[in-house]
């Protein structure tokens, strides 16, 4: 019996004020999908689903970070991210194979976007 398939079926992220996290996610590139602002919001890039808002008044922020986004260019992404004004922990981060580095979303979720090479 197969229990796992490839890929992840959706990622949950927990916040307060769903209008305006999906403002704050749009900037990273995500569209709104479908939504229930008293409910939840499904983030997409180019018309597929990624991530899935759902609204919680009490909740423990992600910290670290529970997954990454990936990315096409780490300094460029890292740069508009820091002029938009994102809480970004540290610095951009280079290692062997690939480069990465965290921020925090309104409601103090970590998170992180990567650049494999």
């Amino acid at each position: 019996m197969e229990m796992i398939r490839k890929g992840v079926n959706g990622i949950l992220v927990y916040c307060r004020d769903l209008h305006k996290s999906a403002r704050w996610y749009s900037q990273l590139g995500f569209t709104i999908g479908e939504h229930d602002f008293d409910h939840f919001v499904d983030l997409e890039v180019d018309g597929n689903y990624v991530l899935h808002l759902v609204k919680k008044e009490d909740f423990t922020s992600l910290a670290p970070p529970a997954f990454t986004f990936d990315t096409p260019d780490i300094e460029a992404t890292f740069e508009r991210l820091k002029e938009n004004g994102v809480d970004i922990i540290g610095e951009l981060n280079r290692h062997s194979n690939h480069s990465e580095f965290s921020f925090r979303d309104l409601d103090g979720n970590t998170l992180m976007f990567t650049k494999w090479d």
